[in-house]
């Protein structure tokens, strides 16, 4: 479809040397909320997992000055919160895509403009939950069943502010 169903988001995310001791106990995952976000853990074998500083999607493809930026504002994230990073390494640098719709809920249904074509995009935090729910939910359709009333809320054609 031409019609724009989401918005295109980009993640980073930088990963420590391994530490000998943990950095926190219990670990918690930690997140701040400042836009951009930024959250903090701990891998099982102690490496600081950062990452945030999400950005929208400008183009078809994702800058890789723009990324290097985004881990050295990272890094330095890490190190105002734990001065003792200040020398560590950092071994693993990673970004990727998301995508998220104006309401934040999936996308299931079909366009009125192409009634043929069946949507079940798994958009935002409970993505596989909602893709789960469109999919019985287009089964019901394709066999011509009732469908759940709540459907509306994920339809292509009517996303909510």
């Amino acid at each position: 479809t031409k019609k724009e169903l989401c918005t295109k988001f980009v993640s980073y995310t930088i990963t420590s040397e391994k530490f000998k001791d943990k950095l926190w106990q219990n670990r918690e995952l930690l997140q701040d909320n400042y836009t951009p976000y930024h959250y903090m853990r701990l891998s099982d074998d102690n490496r600081l997992i950062i990452g945030g500083e999400d950005t929208i999607l400008k183009g078809d493809r994702i800058k890789d000055k723009k990324a290097e930026k985004k881990y050295k504002k990272l890094k330095k994230f890490a190190i105002n919160m734990f001065p003792e990073l200040k020398n560590a390494s950092f071994e693993y640098e990673f970004c990727g895509l998301f995508s998220s719709t104006t309401n934040n809920l999936s996308i299931v249904g079909t366009l009125e403009e192409d009634e043929g074509i069946f949507y079940n995009l798994g958009y935002g935090a409970n993505g596989i939950l909602y893709s789960i729910y469109g999919a019985q939910n287009i089964v019901k359709l394709l066999k011509n069943e009732k469908i759940d009333d709540c459907l509306k809320f994920f339809s292509p054609n009517c996303q909510l502010p």
